[in-house]
């Protein structure tokens, strides 16, 4: 096996592994989780950006990505999120 292909593999094993480190991420998720995720999405009713926190923004989506997501926050997006969507806020 060439030091080419060896490499290869290491690198195809890693990904595997941060792959099914984020899938069980996704299933791991604690109350707090859930707790935390309903208090940072109130900031979408403002257009809140949390790009700047990188870590933050993969755990939102990640929260996103759950299966029950949509159909539980159906009415947060229709009722709060579309409501607000062209409303002046004031930065701070």
């Amino acid at each position: 096996m060439s030091k080419r292909s060896r490499t290869e593999l290491i690198y195809a094993f890693i990904a595997s592994v941060r792959a099914a480190q984020t899938a069980n991420q996704m299933l791991d998720a604690a109350i707090a989780d859930y707790l935390g995720i309903g208090m940072l999405t109130l900031g979408e009713v403002t257009r809140f950006d949390y790009g700047e926190w990188k870590n933050l923004s993969r755990w939102v989506a990640m929260m996103k990505a759950r299966p029950s997501w949509g159909k539980v926050h159906e009415a947060f997006y229709a009722h709060f999120v579309a409501a607000y969507k062209d409303a002046p806020f004031a930065a701070l």
